[in-house]
């Protein structure tokens, strides 16, 4: 037979209320009895049934997500995580994409918000008229935004201290004797990248160093944008020693350069979220670590609490920290 929520209750030691509140989201739950919760829910196979839920609530117990696309390996993890937190607290995702378009922005929020009890959303590129209509929507829903700014609009907000793990890292590069890193910045426009490359300044500047403007290229973050942006650092700059990657994909672009030009072996490499790289190419890169899981945590926690009523703190921002790993791959070759 299968498991209730008054089986759920039991398991968890907590009251049908507690446990009917954790799912509804009107009233909010502790932390700690929410994980009491979510442990009984796995335990017993526990599955909500929404369509009685929608009838009920007249909710559409969906969220929404927007995201630029779908090949950032960062935000796959990350919302492929809040899907499955969703999941157990008996949510739907809906998922889509602006493919970076301005217009397309504005449009898939407007779609979400006739589907939705709240956005969850990674903004590209802001324009004034985003701007208002994101501030429109977040009257009618509730919006997260995470891992990038939505400037000028009062909303919450999930980010990664992104401009700390940049600064340690370029600081490291200095104090192992490197003079000539060049970084592939990302976009001018968009928030997270002018974050890093202010970092990536700010080490020159704290280390008393002169900083090399053209050692600095801008662009999306695409790998054919990481293979052309490193061939052209090369040409101008045969002495590089270094090469701070802002994205994954054009981390691998970047990889792939060096190696056919056969740089690999004097070029020290640092990039985003390029774990899986681990193991696989020699000589080994450093690469920033962002925690997505707790991206996820937090964003669908925030989500939940506000689609619950509890305005506790808004706006809301939350800042977690990413690390450096592989600090010894940094060395001068």
């Amino acid at each position: 037979m299968a498991a209730t929520m008054k089986d759920v209750a039991a398991l968890a030691g907590l009251s049908i209320g507690t446990v009917s509140n954790y799912f509804s989201g009107k009233v909010a739950v502790s932390e700690e009895k929410s994980r009491r919760i979510e442990k009984a829910i796995e335990q017993l196979h526990y599955q909500l049934n929404p369509v009685a839920r929608t009838l009920k609530t007249n909710q559409h117990h969906m969220i929404g997500v927007l995201i630029p696309d779908f090949q950032n390996v960062y935000v796959v993890r990350v919302i492929s995580y809040m899907e499955e937190l969703l999941q157990s607290r008996g949510y739907s995702m809906l998922v889509v994409s602006c493919h970076h378009r301005d217009e397309q922005q504005e449009e898939r929020l407007r779609y979400l918000l006739a589907r939705v009890d709240g956005i969850l959303y990674m903004p590209a590129r802001i324009t004034p008229s985003l701007q208002r209509c994101v501030e429109t929507i977040r009257q009618t829903v509730p919006v997260v935004a995470f891992n990038e700014v939505v400037e000028g609009v009062e909303c919450d907000h999930v980010l990664v201290d992104s401009a700390a793990a940049v600064e340690k890292a370029i600081t490291t590069l200095i104090e192992k004797g490197h003079r000539k890193i060049g970084m592939l910045a990302g976009p001018r426009e968009v928030y997270t990248s002018r974050q890093r490359l202010a970092a990536y300044r700010n080490a020159f500047r704290e280390s008393g160093l002169a900083l090399d403007e053209s050692l600095v290229m801008f662009g999306d973050y695409s790998r054919r944008t990481g293979v052309r942006q490193c061939r052209e650092l090369l040409e101008a700059h045969p002495d590089m020693t270094a090469l701070f990657s802002v994205g994954y994909r054009m981390t691998l672009g970047a990889l792939d350069v060096l190696g056919t030009t056969g740089a690999k072996d004097r070029v020290c490499v640092v990039g985003y979220d390029a774990s899986d790289l681990e193991g696989i190419i020699s000589p080994k890169i450093s690469y920033v670590y962002q925690p997505y899981e707790e991206m996820a945590r937090v964003a669908v926690e925030l989500m939940l609490r506000r689609i619950a009523k509890d305005m506790d703190g808004f706006p809301e921002a939350v800042e977690l920290t990413a690390r450096i790993c592989n600090l010894d791959a940094l060395a001068l070759r």
